[in-house]
């Protein structure tokens, strides 16, 4: 057994152990102020009591025999120390209840810390062989259970993450630049995948690339938006609603659209045979083509200003223009019942109308060379006017008889009581060519009519035929007889 004695003991430095087996030592340990002398004696146990043996001595110095060590310590002792001395982290030297000592390389960050304890994963402190060390082993926080950093391409698969190949920049081998399994929409372009296009989140049927990841195309029945203007797909025609370059089939672009345009001439010009409707053009279709003179559609009629064939009604066309022409008769003959400006023929309208009119002068004078019956050779003379196949004339003063009436005006007389016929309709006829107004009728001979002269007025007398002519004394100064003479 192996005793130590102390004197003023500081310890200072490394201790340097005997070799199991050796027969005893001599340890000496250098310090600033102090020599310790130990003498030893046969081996030391574990628990530090000393064992008894034959002790040696000397004064810093040491046999080797048999293990023997003798020693002398200088100084006051204070006590006798037993075991071995506490641990001095920082010293480099691994001491018990070290698990290192890096000596000054101990610290944060480091291998070992500055408590002389390893530095590992979990432990909140990052070394340069950690990618990260958050505290604990926990993963899916950013930090793994190794302290590696859970980041997309460090080659093991996270939390969020489907696939990492260490971001080898080949986003078409199964993995992404973002740690995800190949899709269409992932904004990566995968030829293995039959993808043409990939433009992420923007892929949409109305986009350049679809939402298969196929660029945008006239015939994939999907319209893409400011590009065309339709796409049924194998359905395109340029027959159909949608032509062969996606463009919608209209009225005008020169593509018949079957079932509904009758014809497409490629124009908008509404008068040539197509019109602007897309309409073969026809007669009653409301638009003036041409070779039509008018078109008025559905009020087209024989009847109207256009008629049914598109032709103007006009005079002598036979068509009857309601409220314009008086009669039609399909020509421009002016001598029948229908002369010019459509207007029914009359005596004194200037023509001779055949088979009824001996003449006609265009004026309803009765005394010039054609009467108002239209009969030449008849005519009387002024003053008088030709009635009934007489000259009718008021005589020239209230006390002429009948035979100076008609010698005054170079006729001569009708014979007495010659019979006329005397009603208003031959009043106001004789009255129209002598400028009088007509009075009343009382169914008497024409030689018992009078003329006042004061009012301008031809009356008839209720007389007896004998009286046919002027009586004896007039009534007053200013009433004549109404005489009959023969025609020139």
């Amino acid at each position: 057994m192996m005793r130590m004695v102390h004197v003023g003991v500081r310890w200072v430095g490394a201790l340097l152990l005997v070799a199991c087996g050796d027969s005893g030592g001599v340890a000496a340990t250098s310090g600033d102020t102090s020599t310790t002398t130990a003498v030893t004696t046969g081996s030391m146990t574990t628990s530090g009591t000393p064992t008894t043996g034959t002790p040696t001595t000397g004064v810093g110095s040491s046999s080797g025999g048999m293990g023997e060590t003798e020693g002398q310590t200088t100084g006051p002792t204070t006590g006798e120390t037993t075991g071995t001395p506490p641990a001095e982290c920082g010293n480099a030297v691994l001491e018990a209840g070290e698990e290192c000592d890096n000596g000054a390389d101990n610290g944060a960050g480091k291998a070992c810390n500055g408590a002389c304890v390893l530095n590992v994963c979990g432990d909140g402190d990052q070394i340069p062989t950690e990618g990260c060390d958050d505290g604990n082993v926990e993963p899916g926080d950013g930090c793994s259970a190794t302290c590696v950093a859970e980041a997309c391409g460090n080659s093991i698969v996270d939390p969020g993450e489907t696939c990492d190949d260490g971001m080898n920049a080949d986003n078409d081998d199964g993995c992404t630049e973002l740690c995800s399994t190949p899709a269409c929409g992932d904004g990566f372009v995968q030829a293995s995948m039959s993808e043409a296009c990939d433009d992420g989140p923007m892929n949409a049927d109305t986009a350049a690339c679809t939402s298969q990841c196929q660029m945008a195309a006239c015939g994939d029945g999907l319209v893409q938006a400011d590009v065309e203007g339709c796409d049924d797909g194998a359905m395109n025609a340029d027959t159909a609603a949608c032509k062969l370059d996606c463009s919608l089939n209209t009225c005008g672009d020169g593509d018949l659209l079957m079932g509904q345009e009758g014809c497409d001439d490629g124009n908008m010009v509404d008068d040539d045979a197509c019109s602007n409707a897309c309409v073969p053009a026809a007669c009653g279709d409301g638009i003036k083509q041409m070779g039509e003179e008018c078109d008025d559609g559905a009020n087209n009629a024989d009847s109207k200003a256009c008629k049914l064939n598109c032709s103007k009604n006009v005079c002598g066309d036979g068509a009857l223009l309601m409220g314009t022409e008086a009669c039609d008769d399909g020509n421009m003959v002016d001598t029948d019942a229908c002369v010019k400006n459509c207007v029914v023929a009359k005596c004194g309208d200037g023509f001779v109308q055949a088979g009824t009119e001996l003449c006609d002068d265009g004026n309803m004078v009765n005394n010039d060379a054609c009467n108002n019956m239209c009969k030449p050779g008849n005519a009387c003379p002024a003053n008088s006017v030709a009635h009934n196949g007489y000259c009718w004339a008021i005589a020239p003063s209230c006390n002429s008889n009948h035979a100076q009436t008609c010698q005054s005006l170079g006729l001569t007389v009708t014979p007495d009581f010659t019979p006329v016929a005397w009603d208003m309709a031959a009043m106001n006829a004789v009255c129209t060519g002598l400028g009088c107004i007509a009075g009343g009728d009382q169914g008497c001979c024409a030689q018992s009519a009078w003329f006042d002269t004061q009012t301008n007025t031809l009356y008839t007398h209720n007389f007896d035929a004998v009286q046919f002519y002027n009586w004896p004394n007039c009534l007053n100064g200013d009433d004549r007889p109404l005489h009959t003479c023969n025609l020139p």
